[in-house]
C-alpha cells in the first residue's frame, strides 16, 4: 500500500435504505456495482488523480462506495443533506421587548431571507413555527402562516397566567418537524428599576504610570440624580496581545485574553448630583491591558444596579502593528510589509522605530526556536501623518524557513513598546528548512480578499513524499488539486471567483498508511453593499403623559440613496432592557455571517474480501463492544507531575479519542485530545451475528 491515487477505481453513490435482490447463486466480492443490494443514485470512475466528481443534489442519506481493480473496497456516509440547510434559508425571528410577565402578549416578526449570493426575501411560502419554553423543553402552542410578499410574518401570543417562568423561544421553518430558526424571550417576576448607571473614564485610553479616573453617575429614569447613593466597585485587569502573532509554544493553548483578575474594591458615596469618582492607579507593566470599572449603586429602599466599562491601558502612548503584504512570501519575490504606530483609540501616531528580521531556528534535540545570533535586516523607520511606515524587506534571501520581525520604539515617557511577527520566507531551499513540521500544515498568503483574485496555499509537512489532496470547499467542492509533496514545503496557486463569497475554505487532506491527516484555512471575500441605514426623528426632544410622539424613519442604501425598505418600530421602557439586555443579534451579522463548510470529509481504508483461504487456527472472537473504553475521575499526578494509568481496549475497531482535562489548586486549569485506532487486518468470514 503506498497510498498513491488509484485510477479507474469504480465509484458508487447510494442511498442507504436498503433494497434486496434475489440471488441464485454464491455471495462474491462486488465486483459489479450492479450486485449491490442497495439503491444506486450514481456512478462512475476515478481519473488520474484517484478524484470522482460529480455534481449531484438529494434530499435523501447517502454513502460512497469505491471498488478498486482487486476487489478491494472502502464505503463512507456523505452525512445528513439537511444539516446546512439553515445556512440557505434563514428565519430571523424577535419580539417587541427582550422579557414578560406571566399574562403578557408577546408581540413578533418573522423574516425569510434565502441566500442567492446575498439574503432574499422568501415570498409567499408557509412557515411553521412553535413557541417552546426551553426551560421546560416543553411545547406551549403550534402554528403556521404564509409569508408576504416581504417574506416576513407577525403575530401576538398571550403567555398563560400560570406560565413557568424561564427561557422562552419563538422556533420557525420550513416544514413542522424541521423548525431551525429561533428567537428567544423570557418570561420573568420583576420589578423594574427606577434608576439607571452611567460611567464615563476621564480619559478615552491610559499608559503606565497615569492615574486612571472613572466617573459613575447615577439618575432616575426621569432625571433626577441619586443624592448620597451607596456606591461599591471593583476594577479588573486583563491581559491584551496581538492576536495575529502566535508563537509556537501557544498552538496548544488557549487564549489567555480572558483572563482576569481583580485589583482594587471598596465603597464610596455618591454626591448631592449622584456622582462618585473612583481613581486607580494604573500601574507599570510591560504589555498593554484592559482595566473594568464595575460599579454597584443601591439606592435607599435596597435596590441595586451594576453597571461596567472597560478603558485600555497602554504600556505606552501607542501600540504596534505588523501586517505583512501576505502570510508568507516566496524568495525571490517582493516583500512589503506594513507598520503602524497607533493610540489605543486607533488614531495615528508619528513615531521613530527600529526594525529587525532574526532567523528562527529549530533546535530538535532541545526541542525549542531561537533567534539566530544577528539580525538578517535592520532599519530605522518612522511613521508618516497616517502613522505607518511601508518597509521592503531583501527580496532575495539565503536561507529560508521562519523569521521574527521585530519591532521596537520609546515613546515621550521613555516607555519601550515592542510588537512582533513571525513570517515564513520559501525558496528552492525550503526542502532542507530545519523546522518543527506537523504531519500535515495548510497556510494561505492572505485570509482576506476585497475582490476576486489568487490565493497561494503552503502546504508543509513532515512528509517529504506524500500526495496531499487539496480542495477549495464551502456550499460545495469548487476544485480539487492532487499534488505530490518533494519536501516540506509546497505551494499552490487557486483562483477564487465572486460566486465565492461570503467565504470559502482551503483543505487539505493526506493519506499516510493507515492514518488521515487534514488542516484547513478560511478565506473571506465579503458580499458588497449589505447595509441598510435607517434613521428616527422624534418632533420633540421631550414628551408629557398623553402627549402624542411624531417618529419620522428614514431608509438609505450605502451611498446614501433612498430605497423601498420594510421596517419596524417598538418603544419601550428602557428601565426593562436593564432586567434583560436586548438580545437580538444585528441583522447584518446574522445574515451575512461566515459559513461553515458544507463538505464533510469521511474516510474509510480499503477492505479487502479473500476467497479460497486454507484453513486457520481458530480465530479470536470479537464480542466486547463499548462505546466508553476507559474512564477514571480520579487521577492524581505526583511530584514530578506524572501520573500513569492502564485499561484493557474493548474489541471494537475504530479510532479511540482521549480527552484529558484538569486543574491545580492554584487555579489552573486546562485540557488535550489526542486520537488512535484499534485496526486488524480483516477477513470475510460465515459467522453468527454478535446479537
Amino acid at each position: 500500500m503506498n497510498n498513491a491515487p488509484l485510477k479507474g477505481a469504480k465509484i458508487a453513490i447510494f442511498d442507504t435504505t436498503p433494497r434486496t435482490k434475489k440471488k441464485r447463486t454464491s455471495y462474491k466480492p462486488p465486483e459489479r456495482l450492479e450486485e449491490l443490494p442497495v439503491g444506486i443514485v450514481v456512478q462512475g470512475t476515478t481519473d488520474e488523480n484517484g478524484v470522482y466528481h460529480k455534481p449531484l443534489g438529494s434530499d435523501k442519506y447517502l454513502s460512497a462506495i469505491a471498488i478498486a481493480s482487486d476487489g478491494s473496497y472502502a464505503i463512507c456516509t456523505t452525512g445528513s443533506p439537511m444539516s446546512f440547510e439553515r445556512e440557505q434559508k434563514k428565519y430571523f425571528i424577535y419580539t417587541d421587548r427582550p422579557v414578560y410577565r406571566a399574562g403578557d402578549r408577546v408581540k413578533y416578526k418573522i423574516i425569510a431571507k434565502n441566500r442567492e449570493g446575498r439574503f432574499v426575501p422568501v415570498a409567499g411560502e408557509k412557515v411553521f413555527y412553535a413557541f417552546v419554553n426551553r426551560s421546560l423543553d416543553r411545547t406551549l402552542e403550534e402554528r403556521s402562516t404564509t409569508l408576504d410578499d416581504w417574506g416576513t410574518a407577525e403575530g401576538e401570543m398571550t403567555i398563560p397566567a400560570d406560565a413557568n417562568l424561564g427561557t422562552h423561544e419563538i422556533m420557525a421553518g420550513p416544514t413542522r418537524k424541521n423548525l431551525y430558526g429561533r428567537g428567544t424571550f423570557y418570561v420573568e417576576q420583576y420589578r423594574k428599576p427606577e434608576f439607571m448607571i452611567a460611567i464615563t473614564p476621564s480619559r478615552d485610553y491610559f499608559i503606565n504610570g497615569d492615574t486612571a479616573e472613572f466617573k459613575v453617575e447615577s439618575k432616575y429614569f426621569f432625571g433626577a440624580p441619586l443624592n448620597g447613593a451607596l456606591v461599591r466597585y471593583r476594577f479588573y485587569e486583563t491581559r491584551l496581545r496581538d492576536s495575529d502573532t502566535t508563537y509556537w509554544w501557544e498552538e496548544d493553548y488557549a487564549d489567555g485574553s480572558s483572563y482576569n483578575r481583580i485589583i482594587l474594591d471598596g465603597e464610596k458615596y455618591a454626591d448631592k448630583d449622584g456622582i462618585a469618582v473612583l481613581r486607580l492607579h494604573a500601574g507599570d507593566f510591560p504589555y498593554d491591558r484592559e482595566i473594568t470599572c464595575e460599579a454597584t449603586v443601591v439606592d435607599r429602599s435596597n435596590v441595586s444596579i451594576t453597571s461596567r466599562m472597560k478603558v485600555r491601558v497602554g504600556r505606552g502612548e501607542y501600540y504596534i502593528k505588523i501586517s505583512p503584504a501576505r502570510n508568507f512570501f516566496a524568495g525571490g519575490e517582493k516583500k512589503e510589509v506594513t507598520i503602524r504606530a497607533l493610540t489605543h483609540t486607533g488614531k495615528p501616531y508619528s513615531a521613530k522605530l527600529k526594525v529587525e528580521m532574526y532567523r528562527y531556528i529549530w533546535k530538535p534535540w532541545q526541542r525549542v526556536y531561537v533567534h539566530d545570533s544577528k539580525p538578517i535586516f535592520a532599519g530605522q523607520f518612522t511613521t508618516d501623518s497616517r502613522g505607518r511606515a511601508l518597509v521592503t524587506l531583501p527580496k532575495q534571501f539565503t536561507m529560508y524557513g521562519e523569521f521574527d520581525l521585530v519591532v521596537t520604539g520609546v515613546d515621550r515617557k521613555e516607555n519601550v513598546i515592542r510588537g512582533s511577527r513571525v513570517i515564513w520566507v520559501y525558496g528552492a531551499a525550503s526542502e532542507t528548512v530545519a523546522s518543527r513540521f506537523k504531519n500535515l500544515e495548510l497556510s494561505v498568503n492572505t485570509t482576506e480578499l476585497a475582490g476576486p483574485g489568487r490565493v497561494t496555499c503552503l502546504i508543509k509537512s513532515r512528509y517529504t513524499d506524500a500526495y496531499v489532496c487539496l480542495t477549495l470547499e464551502g456550499r460545495d467542492v469548487y476544485e480539487s488539486k492532487v499534488v505530490k509533496m518533494t519536501g516540506n514545503i509546497m505551494p499552490v496557486e487557486f483562483t477564487i471567483g465572486p460566486e465565492l463569497a461570503p467565504n470559502l475554505y482551503v483543505t487539505a487532506t493526506m493519506q499516510r498508511k493507515r492514518a488521515l491527516y487534514t488542516s484547513t484555512s478560511m478565506v473571506s471575500l465579503p458580499v458588497r453593499d449589505t447595509g441598510l441605514s435607517i434613521s428616527i426623528k422624534t418632533d420633540r426632544e421631550k414628551y408629557g403623559p398623553g402627549d402624542t410622539a411624531q417618529v419620522i424613519m428614514k431608509a438609505v442604501d450605502g451611498g446614501g440613496r433612498p430605497v423601498k425598505a420594510d421596517l419596524s418600530l417598538a418603544a419601550v421602557d428602557e428601565a426593562l432592557f436593564q432586567v434583560r439586555r436586548d438580545h437580538t443579534p444585528p441583522m447584518k451579522d446574522y445574515f451575512y455571517s461566515k459559513i461553515s463548510n458544507w463538505v464533510l470529509t469521511s474516510y474509510s481504508y480499503p477492505i479487502t474480501v479473500l476467497a479460497g483461504a486454507a484453513k486457520n487456527p481458530a480465530a479470536m472472537v470479537r464480542e466486547k463492544f463499548e462505546d466508553t473504553a476507559f474512564w477514571r475521575a480520579r487521577i492524581r499526578t505526583g511530584e514530578d507531575g506524572v501520573a500513569r494509568v492502564d485499561f484493557k481496549l474493548p474489541d471494537n475497531l475504530t479510532t479511540w479519542r482521549l480527552t484529558g482535562r484538569g486543574h491545580d489548586r492554584e487555579g489552573r486549569v486546562g485540557e488535550k485530545r489526542s486520537t488512535f485506532i484499534v485496526t486488524q487486518d480483516l477477513i470475510a468470514r460465515i459467522g453468527r451475528p454478535r446479537y
